[in-house]
């Protein structure tokens, strides 16, 4: 919870970020999408209000430079954070962690 963002955070898989993103945008919120690296983007292009985050492919490049991608994302006042699933692997297990104690902190049952 110390460490979690002001800005509402979820985690989709990749398949459905454009879809995630594309329905907050017809009402008019301003969001952010924390990706990983690709070459191209998968990810069609967005309109303006859409924040986009590349993030490492490593899980220790990731790591190092969550907490910071996060502090930007508030400072951009979004109104959510649509982040990306990183790989289900051991090596991501405290990534995937660190995002998951991210999203709890905007639950209702967070005390």
């Amino acid at each position: 919870r110390h460490y979690a963002p002001r800005t509402p955070l979820s985690i989709v898989p990749a398949e459905r970020l454009f879809n995630e993103v594309s329905a907050m945008i017809v009402f008019g919120r301003r969001v952010g999408i924390l990706e990983l690296q690709r070459e191209p983007s998968k990810l069609p292009y967005l309109e303006r209000g859409v924040f986009r985050f590349s993030m490492p492919n490593t899980p220790v490049e990731y790591a190092q430079r969550l907490y910071a991608m996060l502090r930007q994302a508030d400072a951009a006042q979004l109104d959510q954070l649509i982040v990306e699933q990183v790989p289900a692997s051991e090596a991501w297990c405290a990534v995937s962690d660190r995002l998951r104690r991210a999203t709890c902190a905007h639950s209702p049952d967070t005390p």
